[in-house]
């Protein structure tokens, strides 16, 4: 940082004329969704971490924000599962319901090896 401290540049305040006229070309657009093409489909990282773990206290596959963390957001109940691949059954957390939901497109999958 320089001696002074940072300075920030801002305009000036505006008068609602110098808004009105400042705006003037601005244009409602409403963007529609993208048409869902068929095919594969691609993973994309992330900004969260997210964890894949098993909670011996419910007996279920869980996702949540740490292993072992007692704040899950989907889990699945397959004991007899002993790696987390091609699970269907996923519930998740509603926030605004408070109750768990069958989740119909949540899927897991064992990741890739390296082609050598």
């Amino acid at each position: 940082a320089p001696p002074g401290g940072l300075v920030a540049q801002r305009d000036p305040p505006r008068s609602p004329r110098s808004r009105l006229l400042a705006k003037r070309n601005q244009r409602e657009f409403i963007m529609k969704a993208p048409v869902k093409k068929l095919g594969f489909e691609t993973m994309w990282p992330v900004p969260n971490d997210w964890f894949l773990f098993f909670d011996k206290g419910i007996g279920c596959w869980c996702i949540g924000s740490a292993v072992g963390h007692t704040e899950i957001y989907a889990r699945c109940p397959g004991t007899e599962e002993l790696i987390p691949d091609r699970l269907e059954r996923w519930q998740v957390w509603d926030c605004g319901l408070h109750a768990w939901y069958d989740h119909a497109g949540l899927r897991s999958f064992k990741g890739g090896s390296v082609d050598r």
